[in-house]
């Protein structure tokens, strides 16, 4: 029999004023393009903590097939008067436009209505109770809590990358999923680190916001804690490469043989770096937690779609794709053949 998801009540978007007054919540980033992706975060995430006010910052306008789904998940629309502003921070300090400068809106969060809020990229699985981690955030004295250490995604080897490290000053954090307080950074100080941060340019790694947000909390120097430092219990890393990770005694454990982390319980899964249109790694989280409440049926015609379009579609696509360049080039292919040809006559007759 098909599972079936039985979600408690949760303040809605009509009962905002009393959400606005919440301790805790969550923040999501999304739109329309990353549908898949956002279907399985918000059953995974009401799943496991059906109670929690959550909001979904807009990555843009397209958000008409999404709606819905956040209608469905008590998924509250986060407004904010002036997202561009926060696009303009990737784009000053790129010195580019770049649609990929709108995961800056996630510092939104900070002037939102959660004293404490935890965030996610939408590329996420919640694997366990989110109130769990606010429950580390909250004991800790830290002002910023992260989950996976990206020191290599976030600046340049270089001697100033050095001292930081030595002198503990920075931690090299994946953005895709912090823990903080709201009020923790202000439009203010976010334009005068963007100034600070235009003049070390060389040694920010271009991936959109991270190496910024990676900057604003190193130079302001808060309490910055990682959740394995905090409590070893919880694994070093929640990278969806990280093979295989499987349901065991209620929880979701990372069981690669002799790893540090062996047997520890995920709080969730981040596939980082994938795009949703690959086979990867760890596919059966996403499954579980896209079709939960689903039909058989239609758990079995979403996964035949997922591998016709793996083994069919895509390498039809790649090869369609090779024959185009291919005849595309021909004509001045056919021209070079032709002068050389003409060339070797003219050659031929001159000897």
């Amino acid at each position: 029999m098909p599972v079936r998801i039985v979600i408690q009540p949760v303040p809605s978007a009509a009962s905002s004023a009393t959400s606005a007054a919440s301790d805790r919540g969550v923040y999501i980033l999304g739109n329309d393009v990353v549908l898949e992706y956002a279907i399985c975060l918000f059953r995974s995430l009401r799943d496991h903590s059906p109670q929690i006010p959550v909001r979904l910052i807009p990555y843009d306008d397209r958000l008409s097939r999404l709606r819905p789904w956040m209608d469905r998940y008590h998924i509250e629309l986060h407004e904010h008067p002036d997202y561009p502003s926060f696009d303009r921070l990737g784009d000053e300090l790129m010195d580019e436009r770049n649609p990929g400068h709108r995961m800056y809106r996630k510092f939104a969060a900070f002037t939102g209505p959660f004293a404490n809020f935890l965030y996610l990229d939408i590329d996420i699985a919640v694997l366990a109770p989110v109130e769990n981690l606010f429950d580390e955030f909250e004991r800790s004295q830290a002002e910023f809590m992260t989950f996976d250490n990206d020191l290599d995604n976030v600046y340049t080897r270089s001697a100033w990358r050095d001292e930081m490290e030595r002198t503990g000053r920075t931690k090299g954090f994946n953005a895709g999923a912090f823990l903080s307080r709201k009020g923790l950074f202000t439009r203010t100080e976010l334009l005068r680190f963007l100034g600070e941060a235009r003049e070390m340019r060389d040694k920010l790694i271009f991936q959109y916001d991270q190496p910024y947000f990676n900057f604003v909390v190193d130079m302001k120097g808060v309490r910055h804690e990682r959740i394995a430092e905090l409590n070893s219990a919880y694994p070093d890393k929640q990278w969806g490469d990280q093979v295989p990770i499987e349901r065991q005694n209620g929880a979701w454990k990372l069981l690669t043989p002799n790893h540090a982390d062996y047997g520890k319980a995920q709080p969730f899964i981040h596939w980082a770096g994938h795009n949703g249109g690959d086979p990867f790694p760890n596919r059966h989280i996403f499954y579980h937690y896209r079709l939960l409440g689903e039909s058989a049926l239609r758990q079995i015609a979403y996964r035949l779609g997922d591998h016709w379009r793996w083994r069919v579609g895509q390498p039809v696509e790649k090869l369609a794709t090779w024959l185009m360049h291919r005849l595309r080039r021909a004509p001045a292919n056919a021209r070079k053949l032709s002068g050389l040809f003409a060339s070797k006559t003219r050659v031929g007759l001159h000897s």
